[in-house]
């Protein structure tokens, strides 16, 4: 039986970063912020994959216990920001 092999999968990830230092007389501040998406045209990406461990004896049909997958959650967003007071 040859294994099965998943189809190509193309995915685009975007990620953006600003930090900005101000200074007074008594502290100094370290501001970051960052914005990023993950998976922005919302491919369909198998992170896990098994099998069952049956096989149809009766009718020998291979897909009768296919492959299972289980897909990532889809387009993500995540926004940070960071203050260091020193």
């Amino acid at each position: 039986m040859a294994p099965n092999l998943l189809a190509n999968q193309f995915s685009l990830n975007g990620y953006l970063s600003k930090t900005f230092f101000l200074k007074s007389l008594n502290h100094a501040y370290l501001w970051r912020t960052s914005i990023s998406a993950r998976n922005i045209l919302n491919t369909l990406i198998p992170v896990l994959a098994f099998e069952q461990s049956r096989f149809d004896y009766k009718r020998f049909n291979t897909q009768k216990y296919a492959p299972k997958y289980i897909y990532d959650q889809g387009t993500t967003y995540s926004l940070g920001l960071q203050l260091t007071i020193q």
